[in-house]
């Protein structure tokens, strides 16, 4: 009877869901997700490179699952067109889904150490999706790719996350190496931390380091960045795709671009 009861309990308690999906955006469309979904797949059963980038990106206004995964598809083919118009799509689909993909692919990537382009490109697209999640991978092992541009999207990156945390790793990646290879990288440290701090220490380290050592304790985040001094300005909204000058973080790049 003991066992009877046992199975019963077990039979009658609460059972997981077998999907993890969140359901889709709320006011997406779902004729256009049919038709995005429609032009990929048939994009990729042509096989045509040019064809299947331009669905790509041209899916980025239909965040939903099913697109997610068709990117997450794409960006296990071979070309690298393909590649990089998938990362642009997962780039720019404001899904939970899209950063998931976007942290495993790096996991993957990591791993090879091949492709030093791919590997830029996906991590500004992490850093566009500017999710705290994301801090623990721009900061890792920040100097392992000798490429200017993998660090680069490294510090811009973290300066699109809006949280204490980034800047530690910011002044933990400056305190990583020498000074003199630091320099190479100042004007985008200094971007970055200008944004999360509201105050500008220059371009040296040791200043940024001192500051850092004084105020972490009781360091908060502002919700909204400050103005940059140019060129840091400039810098900032050209490595994003900004408009002009009074455009600044809180503008998305233009959905659907190439990474420029």
């Amino acid at each position: 009877m003991l066992q009877l009861a046992l199975v019963c309990a077990l039979a009658l308690a609460p059972q997981p869901l077998l999907r993890e999906d969140p359901p889709p955006v709320e006011g997406v469309d779902a004729k256009l997700v049919e038709r995005r979904l429609a032009a990929i797949d048939a994009a990729l059963a042509s096989g045509e490179t040019q064809a299947i980038s331009q669905a790509l990106r041209e899916s980025t206004d239909a965040p939903h699952p099913d697109v997610v995964r068709r990117a997450e598809k794409a960006l296990r083919r071979k070309e690298d067109e393909v590649r990089h118009a998938a990362l642009d799509a997962l780039r720019f689909l404001e899904h939970p889904h899209a950063l998931r993909a976007l942290h495993k692919a790096y996991k993957k990537e990591r791993r090879k150490k091949q492709n030093d382009v791919l590997l830029a490109h996906l991590l500004k697209a992490v850093g566009q999706h500017g999710d705290e999640s994301s801090i623990t991978m721009l900061r890792d092992d920040p100097y392992d790719r000798n490429d200017r541009d993998v660090v680069r999207a490294r510090i811009l990156g973290l300066g699109n996350i809006r949280s204490a945390r980034s800047v530690n790793a910011l002044i933990d990646m400056m305190e990583l190496v020498s000074e003199s290879r630091v320099q190479r990288y100042m004007n985008e440290f200094r971007t970055s931390l200008i944004l999360l701090t509201v105050t500008d220490q220059g371009p040296t380290v040791d200043r940024w380091v001192g500051w850092w050592n004084d105020n972490e304790k009781d360091f908060v985040v502002q919700p909204d960045a400050p103005r940059l001094p140019q060129p840091l300005g400039k810098l900032w909204r050209y490595y994003w795709g900004l408009g002009g000058d009074d455009e600044r973080r809180e503008r998305r790049e233009d959905r659907g671009g190439s990474d420029g």
